[in-house]
């Protein structure tokens, strides 16, 4: 599996790097081969937020219909893969906005998404954070809205 034009696109809107492209790419085509028959990458998002002196990478993230998978710390040689399957399996969703409106987002506006899931009727201790800065911002409200809310342990 490839990393499709939509996705490509998406690297491209928020000016993710030829060197970071190239990392995200491999370690798609690695979760893609690991996935269970059936499961198929719909989505990607990379988190980031800007530092003083540019962009600072954090984990990339693949989305299937029901699975996630963080590629932490992709742009080093030690990252690594979880998966966590979240079919109506969110038990906490923190969402944090800085100077950012949907639609408007502009070089100043910052938003960050913290998930809690849950195994059977516990807190599994599964967390995740996903930070933007600028445009990826829109992407991760998107995300949020179609993939993190209607996946929390009461949305049904």
């Amino acid at each position: 599996m490839n990393i499709s034009e939509e996705m490509r696109d998406y690297l491209e809107d928020i000016d993710v790097t030829v060197h970071a492209i190239s990392r995200i790419t491999k370690l798609f085509q690695l979760t893609a081969e690991l996935l269970p028959a059936g499961q198929e990458i719909r989505r990607i998002f990379i988190s980031e937020t800007m530092g003083e002196e540019g962009r600072i990478y954090g984990g990339a993230w693949f989305f299937t219909s029901d699975c996630l998978s963080e590629a932490h710390n992709f742009m080093t040689p030690n990252e690594f893969i979880d998966f966590y399957s979240f079919k109506n399996n969110f038990a906490l969703i923190n969402v944090k906005k800085n100077e950012f409106e949907f639609g408007a987002a502009d070089t100043a506006s910052r938003m960050r998404l913290k998930f809690m899931g849950i195994s059977g009727s516990a807190m599994s201790g599964v967390t995740g954070e996903l930070k933007a800065s600028g445009k990826n911002c829109d992407y991760l409200y998107r995300i949020t809205k179609e993939i993190f809310i209607p996946n929390t342990l009461f949305s049904t």
